[in-house]
Order: C-alpha cells, then sequence, then structure tokens
C-alpha cells in the first residue's frame, strides 16, 4: 500500500504524514470526494499562506503531505518570499514542470504563481498518471494549451473545468 511505502522512505517522527506524490502513486485513480476534499484543503492553505503575505513558488505533489485522516498540509516553505518584498520576481526559482507562464518568461509574478501550481496538481490527481514521461508529456501539454487528457475531461468534468481556470496562461484570467 502507499502508506507502507510511505512509511519505509520517511523518519519515525513524521510516520503519519506522506507526500501527496506517494499517495497519487499508488493510487489507479481517486475519487471526487477525495480529490475534492484534498483540492479544498489545498486552496484553503493557500489562502491562508497569501493572507499573510507569503508566496510559496514551489507547489508541487511532493511538498504537500497527507496525513492517515486525510487531512493536507503544505510544507517545504524553502523558496518562499514575502509578496511584498523588494527580492527579483522575476528569477526563475521553483521546480520547473510547475512553473507558470510568466516564471518561465522572466516577467514580474505574485502569488497566483501557486494557484497555476495547484491547478497542476489538481491534474495530477485526477490523471494518476502510470509512468514519468506520462505526466511530463501531459503536463506540458496542458501548459502549452492543449489542454487534459481524454481520461480526465471523460471521467472528471468539473474537476477540468477547475483545472484549466486555474492554469490559465494570463495570471489575471486565474482565481
Amino acid at each position: 500500500s502507499w502508506r507502507e511505502s510511505a512509511e519505509k522512505s520517511t523518519t519515525p517522527w513524521i510516520r503519519n504524514i506522506f507526500p501527496l506524490d506517494k499517495y497519487i502513486k499508488s493510487h489507479s485513480s481517486i475519487p471526487h470526494k477525495t480529490i475534492f476534499t484534498f483540492t479544498q484543503q489545498i486552496l484553503k492553505s493557500l489562502n491562508k499562506i497569501h493572507s499573510s503575505g507569503i508566496i510559496h513558488r514551489d507547489i508541487k505533489p511532493a511538498n504537500i503531505f497527507v496525513n492517515n485522516g486525510c487531512d493536507i498540509k503544505i510544507g517545504d516553505f524553502g523558496l518562499a518570499t514575502n509578496i511584498h518584498s523588494c527580492i527579483n520576481k522575476e528569477e526563475l526559482v521553483g521546480t520547473f514542470l510547475y512553473l507558470s507562464p510568466e516564471q518561465l518568461s522572466h516577467k514580474h509574478y505574485d502569488e497566483r504563481v501557486d494557484i497555476f501550481a495547484s491547478g497542476l496538481v489538481l491534474y495530477e490527481m485526477c490523471a494518476c498518471f502510470e509512468t514519468l514521461m506520462e505526466r511530463r508529456e501531459s503536463i506540458i501539454a496542458l501548459k502549452n494549451g492543449k489542454g487534459v487528457v481524454q481520461k480526465v475531461k471523460e471521467s472528471y468534468p468539473y474537476e477540468t473545468e477547475l483545472i484549466l481556470l486555474m492554469t490559465k496562461g494570463d495570471y489575471k484570467e486565474r482565481p
């Protein structure tokens, strides 16, 4: 099970918390209710983070943690920055696959880069990609405006609408 494999790779003090990427990899599909619950918790957490004046800048399944009760926590704030700081927000910071168009274009960005990356996380939860290559190619296709894979469109129509909204190329059009 995903919990057993995660337990083997974690230190004892964190045994009841597992990275979301391991959870996703261990499922061929994730129920709508679970995806809704996880997404709602991720977005509520981001709202709290952003309300505190912080941009995470490295939202990805490996930095989102789930416990046995399916509670979500966002971790690894090593690349986080203050929303209002004078730090150059045109620099390329974060995991390349999850970078937003404005980050990739070296343009000024705001907290909506985290919304973009969260849309990609939602996509991964819906798709449960079988291989790393399928995951990479599908995420790149989505980022290039080619939409989501057919199985996600068919099995998760409402989630697809949210994914497309969260990953809009123009950050001003994102929620």
